[in-house]
């Protein structure tokens, strides 16, 4: 536990360094300024990355099933595209290509793990506004951690992440074709495809009541939905219970109330925010589904997979709606972000002390 602890402060006050300018301390000038905002975010991927890349495949509960996959997958150029174990085809070939160039096992986690951290520290450095509370975010909450584990999902996500910049940009087909190569990783992506039209939602109190309903509908009837897309994704019906994916005991509801609170500070900057935008509404949006998926996983734990998910975009709407400088009323803002950190290191806390996805104690790769 204690390597975390100290990669944390180490990274915030790292962060924290680079803000001073002229010898004083300025909280956006890490933001704003493009290089300092690169160096910070580049170490963090290397910290990070190679942290969750260099541990023992005796961390996580899927490392060493990887590790399976990863000895008979093919290792000649001829056969690369000859599928022997069950995952995706971009996953396997990944796989062959580390081997074929001479790589192990264990260059090959590094590797995945520098893509997942470096794609969400590419996905920050594109759309935070504050670069530093969006790290705090992703390392606090069910991200990072969860990358030593499930590791085809995160390069999925990771893909997406990358192509999101084409949902501001409205270019369609090229947001698809980042989300078509991260399903060859993990089809659970192919589900995020509709955020490209969350810009087209009219925010009104017809479609809170809407989310409301479906919201219900999905706690009542996960078990035969979640059936249904495993279907759809190629996933077996019978893992899903076997692993203990679907089932009321699942998530806790103590964490259901960590990010209602966290959506009540998200809904009150937003009604203290000046000159609100359509992309203040996404923001407040994008927690909400936070808060949806940890109240479905109440029902099945297959959900907390989309809470790992939402971070990455709870990491930019969090910042953006908690924006002093957007607002009059500076003092209560300040409040909400104070609460907010402190609701995210207890959080970071709770979730090294649970052992969250098998972490604890950091165990290094040794030949």
């Amino acid at each position: 536990m204690t390597i975390y602890i100290i990669f944390f402060i180490a990274n915030i006050l790292f962060g924290l360094l680079l803000s001073f300018k002229r010898g004083r301390l300025y909280f956006n000038e890490l933001s704003q300024n493009k290089v300092k905002r690169g160096i910070y975010l580049t170490v963090t991927t290397l910290q990070y990355g190679l942290l969750c890349g260099l541990r023992s495949t005796v961390m996580g509960y899927d490392t060493a099933a990887y590790n399976l996959i990863f000895s008979m997958t093919p290792n000649t150029w001829s056969t690369i595209f000859d599928r022997t174990t069950y995952v995706e085809m971009g996953f396997s070939v990944l796989c062959s290509v580390v081997k074929i160039f001479g790589g192990d096992y264990q260059l090959f986690l590094i590797i995945c793990s520098l893509f997942s951290m470096g794609a969400c520290c590419i996905f920050i450095n594109r759309h935070s506004n504050n670069v530093i509370m969006s790290v705090i975010i992703i390392l606090s909450f069910p991200f990072f951690y969860s990358q030593f584990d499930i590791i085809r999902h995160f390069m999925a996500i990771g893909w997406f992440l990358l192509g999101y910049k084409y949902i501001e940009d409205g270019k369609f087909i090229k947001f698809l074709i980042f989300i078509l190569i991260g399903s060859s990783f993990h089809k659970i992506v192919l589900l995020f495809i509709p955020f490209y039209f969350v810009k087209n939602i009219k925010f009104d109190a017809i479609f809170v009541i809407i989310v409301f309903v479906l919201t219900i509908v999905l706690y009542l009837y996960l078990t035969e939905i979640a059936l249904f897309l495993a279907d759809l994704i190629g996933k077996g019906t019978t893992s899903l219970v076997d692993h203990g994916f679907l089932g009321a005991d699942a998530g806790g509801y103590k964490t259901v109330l960590m990010y209602m609170a966290i959506l009540v500070f998200g809904v009150a900057a937003y009604y203290l925010l000046e000159d609100k935008t359509g992309k203040d509404k996404i923001y407040v949006f994008y927690i909400a589904l936070v808060v949806i998926a940890s109240i479905v996983s109440t029902n099945a734990r297959i959900a907390i997979r989309f809470i790992m998910s939402f971070i990455p975009l709870m990491s930019i709407a969090v910042p953006h709606l908690l924006d002093i400088r957007r607002t009059k009323s500076k003092n209560f803002m300040v409040l909400l972000v104070t609460c907010f950190i402190g609701v995210a290191f207890l959080y970071h806390g709770f979730m090294l002390v649970t052992d969250w996805s098998n972490v604890i104690p950091y165990v290094p790769f040794t030949k």
